[in-house]
């Protein structure tokens, strides 16, 4: 499965246990800066992590997949038939490139390492990611807002569009529900593997 176990050995504890059963950072197996970096950051932090190699979406069954999906006419959705309308109106495909495809690719298996090692609640994050120098804290106070009852939280998305966004009301919260095609990304996702069969 090309899986690489840290063997990271935290600076510090930390309080990400009590939330997750695992954490998972997606990185290409060939970007060992990148690795370096993020591994620095979590073992100062004190975060024990495992990495996934990321699957290249320009090559094997990815990329068989994103010329299959590239060949669909535009308002042909079968799992999501209700955003037909959407697409047309897009003018091009939800899915916009290979790259597209070696993320969903990836996310599957992190979804399949996670269960077959029994975890339920899990943390996923790009090998770019920048925590917050007072993480823990912030972490612990985001996650007492919340219902424990969640099912996939996006730590760190792009918003393209804050008008359907009450901002007063996020603020207050500290959060707010993403809205579809306009918050994307997953950066820092964490995701409750009772969700992989959907």
């Amino acid at each position: 499965m090309n899986v690489i176990e840290t063997e990271n050995k935290p600076r510090s504890a930390s309080n990400i246990e009590q939330y997750f059963d695992a954490v998972y950072v997606m990185s290409f197996s060939f970007d060992l800066e990148r690795r370096k970096k993020i591994k620095s950051q979590l073992d100062r932090l004190g975060i024990r992590f495992t990495f996934i190699d990321a699957v290249n979406g320009l090559e094997g069954k990815a990329f068989e997949t994103y010329r299959t999906v590239m060949k669909r006419p535009l308002g042909h959705l079968k799992r999501f038939a209700e955003e037909n309308d959407r697409e047309i109106k897009r003018g091009k495909s939800f899915v916009e490139s290979a790259g597209a495809i070696g993320y969903i690719f990836s996310y599957v298996k992190i979804l399949k390492k996670a269960q077959e090692d029994g975890h339920t609640k899990i943390l996923t994050l790009e090998d770019d990611v920048i925590l917050a120098k007072d993480f823990h804290v912030k972490l612990s106070e985001f996650m007492s807002k919340i219902p424990k009852s969640w099912k996939a939280i996006q730590f760190g998305a792009s918003q393209y569009g804050w008008d359907s966004v009450n901002l007063e009301e996020a603020l207050e919260s500290g959060f707010y529900q993403p809205r579809k095609i306009d918050t994307c990304g997953s950066f820092a996702l964490a995701l409750d593997t009772q969700v992989a069969d959907d």
